[in-house]
């Protein structure tokens, strides 16, 4: 996806080029450039074929995204059935596994949990991509940038519509992933009691999934985090002592001091002097594009105690 995206710019950066070919020429005649940008053809074209490269992106990306998400349902009913499998084998039982018919599955792949449209998610690249640059190029123009320093503001403007392409890739997959794991424990009602939340619980892991690990879910409820989460589920399976990772708030505990200001940032001193909880770090949100979302609450949400 960074290659294609990267023959898009390269594609987009010639008409860039030509336009602030023409602003330089511009300052150097002694022009006022106030108004100039808006009275150039070069301007719309290349804002048209900003958003037309980006559809074409789009579908790439939307058949790319698909085949991960296809690939991520296959890996993670062998990966349910497995785990449940080495469960029941610690604890001398054995399992008999419902597979999952494929229609029950297809409404996985290429869509968000709260029934977006992946395509929708990456259509609106050319739109606000189109956006970002017409807002970059004005500000530089409008600031006396030269044109260098114009074209760097608008390739990093573009640049942050690439993040949020692999932003939706790697989301929309594990999402995939997940959702098929829940569902296949669902159908296995009979074996599995619930489904506990599994952090990786490093440095890189935010607050919010530190403070989820370890708890316990019913099979009904999906898992619900933020853009880029990490974070797996993992079978509680009946009579089998109820194997459950160490809750991450007690692994949290045991962290260094640095380690902990880290993760918590400007919460730490809250955390610190026992005026919060780890848990009370999370927060529940809905976000239209990625439905429910669990992320970590800011400073200004606990103000009564800071």
């Amino acid at each position: 996806m960074v290659r294609v995206y990267g023959q898009v710019w390269t594609r987009l950066r010639s008409e860039l080029d030509g336009l602030l070919e023409g602003y330089a020429r511009a300052l150097a005649d002694g022009e006022d450039v106030s108004g100039w940008l808006y009275r150039q053809e070069r301007f719309e074209t290349l804002l048209r074929q900003t958003q037309t490269e980006l559809k074409r992106f789009a579908q790439y990306a939307d058949s790319s995204v698909r085949e991960q998400q296809s690939a991520a349902v296959e890996a993670a009913l062998r990966d349910a059935q497995a785990q449940v499998r080495a469960i029941g084998n610690t604890a001398g039982a054995s399992f008999a596994w419902t597979q999952l018919p494929s229609d029950v599955l297809e409404d996985l792949v290429g869509f968000a949990s709260n029934g977006s449209p992946l395509r929708e998610l990456l259509d609106r690249l050319g739109q606000d991509a189109s956006e970002r640059i017409r807002q970059g190029l004005a500000d530089g123009i409008a600031q006396g940038l030269n044109p260098e320093q114009v074209a760097s503001q608008v390739r990093d403007a573009f640049g942050g519509d690439l993040v949020r392409a692999l932003r939706v890739s790697r989301t929309e997959t594990l999402r995939a992933y997940r959702e098929a794991t829940r569902r296949s424990y669902e159908g296995n009602s009979d074996v599995i009691d619930q489904w506990v939340w599994i952090c990786a619980c490093t440095p890189r892991s935010c607050a919010a999934c530190w403070a989820m690990s370890g708890t316990l879910h019913p099979l009904t409820e999906q898992l619900e985090s933020h853009p880029n989460c990490r974070c797996s589920m993992g079978p509680v399976v009946k009579g089998t002592g109820q194997w459950l990772p160490q809750a991450g708030d007690e692994q949290f505990a045991k962290l260094e001091e640095g380690a902990q200001k880290s993760i918590l940032g400007p919460l730490y001193d809250l955390y610190q002097t026992g005026q919060i909880k780890l848990a009370d770090v999370v927060r529940e949100r809905f976000d239209p594009d990625w439905g429910l979302a669990r992320t970590v609450k800011p400073l200004s949400a606990f103000k009564e105690r800071a």
